[in-house]
């Protein structure tokens, strides 16, 4: 008798574990897609847990909403079970590979738990949108990151080029203040680390960039600086590399952010410098040498911008070192033309976003700059719009200083003073 009641009780227990791990069979799978099919939301509702959410929206009334979604539902035309995956709380996700009539391909998935009642209807997905100011503060928080750092560079059509290793791989970042963040090339990016559930809307100095997709878990090394597991946004069009030299994408202001910056052109150096809120040094300086000058610099947005004197008159200017010219707008020519002797050539520009436009150039003559004559500055004139933004996002700037005023002096910008100063 206690063998028999033994082989009774592990009776029980078998069923009790089978029970507990019920799974829809192709059957339901298949009732659950014709009622999607047919937008039978009434009877698709009853197939559904209170608690069941759809795709990644929030939990939502889906008596309401369920109608409306389905009505601009493309029917599944042909679908195979690809998956089925266990969760940790014992629900089953079924992963269905479909071909929807519009011919666009897709995988939905469904969601039971044990009374296989769905809890989540896994057809429609919400694209997360990135933000990538916030994702770069967020790693420079958990950096390591010395309070000085002194960075050699090389020049390149009067370009900053900063070496760096990115996941692992040698190479160069362009140095541009004109770009908000680290802006990475799509082919030193992994495959894995491409995230395309998260919508990137993004704008550089030149406009809003196009082909912009989001990465995750990216590492870098620059100058004693560490960061891990970042993210960032990746531009997946044109290909930056001078000749057989990794660029690794745009190196922007936001990885300087608590620093002061000097840039020194004729030794092709990079300093920075922590700075408390105030401005001042936290830590070891660099000696710069003694000031020949020194002037106002506001922050709007990620641009600095200073005020120079041409032919009389104060304009403001933002500055950019991603610029191997300077810029000014074409409508400011009028006011400014004893400061300009024109060149007998066209150029064509484009920033970060913007379409190539043919410009006149000049050479800027006899400005001025916390009282420092500047030599004659080789200049753009453009119609292109500069800045972006719009409203009390805009720059109120005429135009843009580049590499021409940023390597006639020993440049120092501190954001948080608000000053400039010119060694």
């Amino acid at each position: 008798m206690a063998k028999n009641f033994i082989l009774i009780v592990a009776a029980s227990l078998c069923l009790t574990l089978s029970s507990g791990q019920v799974k829809p069979d192709d059957a339901k799978i298949d009732y659950i897609i014709q009622l999607i099919n047919k937008k039978e939301s009434r009877l698709l509702l009853a197939e559904m847990a209170d608690s069941c959410r759809i795709g990644n929206l929030p939990p939502l009334d889906n008596a309401g909403v369920l109608p409306q979604i389905l009505a601009n539902f493309s029917p599944i035309v042909d679908y195979r079970i690809a998956d089925r995956e266990r969760q940790a709380n014992g629900d089953l996700r079924i992963h269905v590979a479909s071909t929807y009539a519009s011919g666009r391909k897709g995988n939905p998935t469904l969601t039971f738990n044990d009374d296989l009642k769905l809890v989540n209807l896994g057809i429609v997905h919400r694209r997360e949108v990135a933000e990538p100011e916030q994702a770069l503060k967020k790693a420079l928080v958990q950096a390591t990151r010395p309070d000085t750092v002194r960075i050699p560079f090389k020049l390149k059509d009067n370009l900053i080029y900063v070496p760096a290793v990115l996941n692992g791989k040698d190479g160069f970042f362009m140095f541009d203040n004109g770009a908000p963040v680290l802006i990475l090339q799509g082919k030193y990016v992994p495959t894995q680390n491409i995230n395309s559930n998260i919508a990137v809307d993004f704008t550089g100095v030149g406009g809003a960039m196009q082909d912009i997709k989001w990465s995750t878990g990216n590492s870098l090394s620059l100058g004693g600086m560490q960061l891990d597991g970042f993210d960032a946004p990746v531009s997946t069009s044109g290909d930056m590399d001078v000749g057989n030299v990794a660029i690794f994408g745009l190196m922007g202001a936001g990885i300087y952010d608590d620093y002061q910056i000097t840039f020194d052109y004729k030794n092709q150096e990079l300093f920075l410098e922590k700075v408390g809120e105030e401005g001042d040094l936290t830590g070891f300086s660099f000696n710069h040498g003694a000031p020949k000058g020194k002037a106002a610099l506001t922050l709007k947005r990620h641009i600095p911008i200073v005020d120079l004197e041409i032919a009389g008159k104060v304009v403001p200017l933002g500055i950019d070192c991603g610029a191997n010219a300077n810029l000014l707008k074409t409508e400011m020519a009028n006011q400014i033309q004893s400061a300009i002797a024109y060149l007998n050539e066209q150029v064509s520009i484009a920033g970060a976003g913007a379409l190539p436009q043919s410009s006149q150039t000049a050479n800027l003559k006899q400005a001025k700059v916390a009282g420092l004559l500047l030599q004659d500055m080789y200049t753009v004139f453009t119609d292109q719009a500069i800045g972006a933004g719009a409203g009390e996002h805009a720059l109120p700037i005429e135009g843009l200083l580049g590499a021409p005023f940023l390597n006639q002096y020993k440049v120092t910008l501190n954001y948080n003073k608000g000053e400039i100063v010119f060694y």
